[in-house]
């Protein structure tokens, strides 16, 4: 019968896994087990049980890290929040001292600061409500559906492309108008 030892060398867990496995068939199909036999079962059991508390580290070690990456999100998210506040005071302050120039702009030796009109916008005076919650078919799927399981709805959408031109020539569309807004500029 010919003797196999196993060398040390590296293996995946999956190979050591099917190591063993072969070994443990082999030492199931003899009739009588050598001391060699032992020794190669146990050298790679050991190896197995090595590679394997070396992956339940990683996985450890990697679960860590995520943890870290998400306390690390968090923080940067609430410096972002508290960097946007800042801005927003510090351009709501900027309005203020713009809205009072009378030119509404302050020069500097590197740009200036100025408020600018933004384009007109579409301000209906009613809130907008988001379409259904319900289940809608995709078209191709309609005509396949049982008649008994469809529901037909009709929904008027406000058309904001025809309001806007409507305004824009002086018409007047209830509920609707067109506002100016500004912006704090700096170039």
């Amino acid at each position: 019968m010919e003797q196999t030892t196993v060398t040390p060398q590296k293996k995946s867990l999956a190979q050591l896994t099917i190591d063993l496995e072969l070994l443990e068939r082999k030492l199931d199909d003899q009739p009588e087990i050598t001391p060699d036999d032992v020794k190669q079962w146990s050298f790679v059991s050991d190896l197995l049980q090595t590679k394997v508390d070396q992956w339940i580290a990683y996985l450890d070690l990697v679960e860590s890290q995520i943890h870290m990456a998400e306390q690390q999100k968090k923080r940067a998210e609430a410096n972002l929040k508290r960097k946007r506040a800042v801005e927003k005071s510090l351009l709501t302050y900027l309005r203020h001292v713009l809205e009072s120039q009378p030119h509404r702009k302050l020069e500097g030796e590197n740009g200036e600061i100025k408020l600018v009109k933004n384009p007109p916008k579409l301000s209906p005076r009613f809130e907008f409500v988001k379409y259904s919650t319900e289940s809608v078919l995709p078209a191709f799927v309609v005509d396949e559906m049982p008649a008994e399981f469809v529901d037909i709805v009709t929904v008027k959408v406000l058309n904001k492309d025809k309001v806007r031109a409507a305004l824009k020539t002086g018409g007047v569309v209830p509920h609707c108008e067109m506002i100016q807004e500004t912006r704090v500029a700096i170039k």
